[in-house]
């Protein structure tokens, strides 16, 4: 839908294609705005921080959280931790081999690697000749 409307206001193609590509751009001067969460905070050990977060948007929102509560969202998120810790201790280390290693990934991978070599190739025949009408 926006796109048509992007097509009506700017007839020439390159004029659409800057007006469209402002969005992107404005979204990443954006994001330096936003706030981090509480999750963030307690992520990087950050612990009175993000209970300082926590308050804060508590009380944006007209509610009060009182410190059992808090103290239940400290202990939800210590427990997710330590599981998602054991579970970083299981994993293994992948390289390169391992795309190749059961059948189905290596059919994967083989079809990317197809995909993307005659999608590089069509781009530049593209490019390099000259078709009629251009």
């Amino acid at each position: 839908m926006a796109l048509s409307v992007f097509g009506y206001l700017f007839q020439n193609w390159q004029h659409m294609g800057y007006a469209m590509s402002a969005f992107p751009l404005l979204s990443i001067f954006f994001v330096t705005f936003l706030p981090e969460s509480y999750r963030w905070y307690f992520g990087q050990r950050r612990r009175t921080e993000g209970i300082n977060h926590i308050k804060k948007y508590a009380k944006h929102c007209g509610s009060e959280l009182d410190d059992a509560f808090i103290g239940d969202i400290i202990n939800q998120y210590e427990l997710n931790r330590a599981d998602s810790a054991d579970d970083e201790a299981k994993k293994r280390v992948y390289n390169v081999h391992d795309l190749f290693r059961t059948p189905r990934i290596r059919a994967i991978t083989l079809k990317m690697m197809v995909v993307y070599v005659v999608t590089t190739m069509v781009y530049y025949a593209l490019f390099l000749v000259k078709l009629p009408g251009s």
